[in-house]
């Protein structure tokens, strides 16, 4: 039996988003809700290009557990005019200690 070959992946852009401090809606039955409003930024690639949108956020809920509900919705615009939509869901785990600080808005020690 021969394994199987994972996808091929190229590489599109980068993002680099510019954000809004959070804003914090309150206490939830599922934990804590926060806002975090995306404002500009920039896309780069070797095929596109363009600007990040502003009006689009990053939907959190900071669950009991230590676990981040992560639901973001946003657009850029490419240089050549057009409009892409983005959608990104997903969750984070983090050490109690890293889940307080990126609370507090501190930067992520994990990052280089």
């Amino acid at each position: 039996m021969t394994a199987q070959q994972g996808p091929e992946l190229e590489f599109i852009c980068e993002l680099k988003v510019e954000l809004d401090p959070a804003m914090v809606v309150g206490e939830t039955a599922l934990g804590i809700r926060r806002i975090i409003p995306i404002i500009g930024g920039s896309v780069s690639g070797p095929k596109i290009k363009g600007t990040i949108v502003r009006g689009g956020a990053d939907w959190q809920t900071l669950r009991p557990d230590g676990v981040t509900d992560l639901e973001a919705h946003y657009q850029f615009k490419t240089d050549d005019g057009f409009m892409v939509y983005i959608k990104n869901t997903g969750l984070r785990a983090a050490a109690p200690e890293v889940a307080q600080m990126l609370a507090e808005g501190k930067k992520d020690p994990m990052q280089f």
